[in-house]
C-alpha cells in the first residue's frame, strides 16, 4: 500500500527551521497527532500559539500538505475541511482579542486560508452519510511512548476502520472503540510490564491495534483472535501485516549494517504450511465453540504436555470427534504457557457474555483441576465500556459462579488536555463518551 512505504523526513528539522520554540512545538505536535487519528474531540492550540505565524505554518506543512505531512495517511475530505475551518476561526478570534494595535501587525498564514477555498472546491462522495459509513479510511494512532527502531519514522500505528460508526451490532472489527484506546494507555503508563517478555492472548481482536500495540512493546508472543476467519483475515490483511512492515522497515542505516529486527507474522492457520516461531500471530476462536480454542492454542505453539496424546495427532494436529466438541472444554489441560489475556469491549450483548466467561473459565479456573500456582497466576484485563450497568454485573456474577473474581484496576486516564497525553486520544478521557472500567479477572 501506498501509505505504507512513503517515506517522511523526521518533524523535528522542520520545527529547526521554522525556530519553533519547545513548548509550542509540543503542543503543535500533539494536536497534529488528534487531528490525523480523525478524533472528534480535538483540542486546539492555545491563542498565543496560534496567532504565530511560524507556529501556522508549521500546521499547514504538518497537517494539510501532502507533499510533507507527518502522517503517511490523510483524514477524509470532510473531517479536515471542518478542522482547517474552526482553526482559521480561532486564530482570527486569537488576533481580535488583542488590543487594535498589537493586532494590526498579525495576520493568517496565507496558507491555510488558500488551502481551505481549494477544500471547498472538492466535490463530496455521493450519498456521503451512506458512503461514509460503509467504506474505511485510514486512522493513524499515536503510539504513546515508543520510538521506532528505524529513527526516520515517526511513531504511528495505521488502522483502516469506519470512525464514523455508532455502536451497534455486527460492527466486529470495523472500529477500535474507546475500551481498546483506554486499555492501551493503561498498558503504555502503567501496565507495560504486564506484556513485555510475556505471552499475550487477545480476545475479541477486531481492528488488532491492542495485539500490534504489545508487539511493538516487547512482548515475547501475540496471538490476535476473532471469532470468525473473514475478521481474522481482515484484521491481519488492513492492519497487522502493513503495520509491521512498517515499523520494523530497516533505515539505510541499519540495512548497511545487516541489522535484522523483523517481526514474522503468519496469516494461515492452515496445518500444512510451514509454521516457523513466530512473535505474531493470528487465529479464530469462537466463544461458543471450545474446540476452536484448542485449536488456536495449539497451532500456535501455545500448548500443554496434557495434549501429546498420541492417538489424537495427525501431522502434528489434534483432532477431536464432532461428537466431542460440545464438551471439548474437558479435553482443555490444567495449565497454558501463556502469561496475559487481554479483551476490550467484550461485555455488550447478554447472550455472549456467557460464553466469554466460560472460554475465561476454560483459560483461568479450568473446572476440576486443584489451583496451581501456575495456574493461579493467570490474569485476564478486560476492559469494558460501561452502556449498561446490568451486563458488568452479569459478567462480574457469572464468573464467581466459574471460580473466578473480578476486581477494578485503579487506573486514571489523563484527560485530552493534560499535557501528559501523547497518544490513543479518546473521548472518556474528556468526559465525553460513557465511562471504560478495567477489570482484573483471575482465579478466585
Amino acid at each position: 500500500m501506498s501509505w505504507m512505504t512513503h517515506e517522511h523526513a523526521a518533524m523535528s528539522s522542520l520545527a529547526q527551521y521554522l525556530d519553533l520554540k519547545k513548548e509550542d512545538y509540543k503542543t503543535l505536535y500533539y494536536f497534529a497527532a488528534q487531528y490525523f487519528q480523525i478524533f472528534e474531540g480535538i483540542v486546539f492550540p492555545s491563542a498565543e500559539i496560534l496567532r504565530n505565524v511560524k507556529n501556522q505554518d508549521w500546521i499547514y506543512y504538518n497537517m494539510f500538505d501532502s507533499r510533507s505531512i507527518l502522517s503517511q495517511a490523510e483524514p477524509h475530505l470532510r473531517f479536515k475541511r471542518r478542522v482547517l475551518k474552526r482553526l482559521i476561526d480561532e486564530i482570527e478570534s486569537a488576533v481580535r482579542a488583542l488590543p487594535d494595535g498589537e493586532a494590526v501587525c498579525l495576520e493568517i498564514s496565507d496558507h491555510l486560508t488558500e488551502h481551505l477555498v481549494y477544500l471547498q472546491t472538492l466535490p463530496d462522495t455521493p450519498n456521503i452519510n451512506f458512503e461514509r459509513m460503509r467504506r474505511k479510511s485510514i486512522v493513524t494512532y499515536r503510539i504513546p511512548f515508543y520510538r521506532p527502531r528505524n529513527k526516520q519514522k515517526e511513531p504511528f500505528i495505521y488502522i483502516q476502520e469506519r470512525p464514523n460508526l455508532i455502536s451497534c451490532k455486527g460492527t466486529t472489527g470495523v472500529k477500535t472503540w474507546s475500551a481498546a484506546l483506554h486499555l492501551g494507555t493503561y498498558l503504555s503508563r502503567e501496565g507495560r510490564h504486564l506484556v513485555t517478555m510475556k505471552r499475550v492472548l487477545e480476545l475479541g481482536s477486531g481492528t488488532g491495534l491492542l495485539s500490534i500495540l504489545c508487539s511493538l512493546y516487547d512482548a515475547k508472543f501475540v496471538l490476535a483472535t476473532d471469532s470468525t476467519q473473514e475478521h481474522v483475515n481482515d484484521m491481519y490483511i488492513d492492519n497487522i501485516l502493513p503495520n509491521v512492515q512498517h515499523l520494523t522497515a530497516l533505515s539505510k542505516e541499519d540495512r548497511a549494517k545487516n541489522v535484522d529486527y523483523g517481526i514474522s507474522i503468519a496469516l494461515s492457520d492452515d496445518p500444512k504450511l510451514p509454521r516457523p516461531p513466530l512473535a505474531l500471530q493470528t487465529a479464530v476462536i469462537d466463544w461458543s465453540n471450545h474446540a476452536t480454542l484448542i485449536r488456536a492454542l495449539h497451532h500456535n505453539g501455545l500448548r500443554s504436555p496434557e495434549w501429546d496424546v498420541p492417538d489424537r495427532r495427525v501431522d502434528g494436529l489434534y483432532f477431536f470427534h464432532p461428537d466431542e466438541w460440545s464438551g471439548a472444554s474437558s479435553l482443555l489441560p490444567s495449565t497454558y504457557p501463556i502469561d496475559i489475556i487481554l479483551g476490550a469491549d467484550l461485555i455488550f450483548e447478554p447472550t455472549s457474555i456467557g460464553h466469554l466467561v466460560t472460554t475465561l473459565a476454560d483459560l483461568i479456573a479450568p473446572a476440576n483441576v486443584p489451583k496451581r500456582p501456575s495456574v493461579s497466576s493467570l490474569q485476564a484485563i478486560i476492559a469494558a465500556t460501561v452502556r449498561n450497568v446490568a451486563s458488568i454485573t452479569m459478567f462480574e456474577e457469572l464468573c464467581a459462579q466459574h471460580g473466578m473474581k473480578v476486581s477494578e484496576i485503579e487506573f486514571r486516564c489523563p484527560k485530552v488536555e493534560d499535557e501528559e497525553q501523547v497518544g490513543l486520544f479518546h473521548g472518556c478521557q474528556s468526559g465525553k463518551e460513557e465511562q471504560v472500567r478495567l477489570l482484573s479477572v483471575e482465579r478466585a
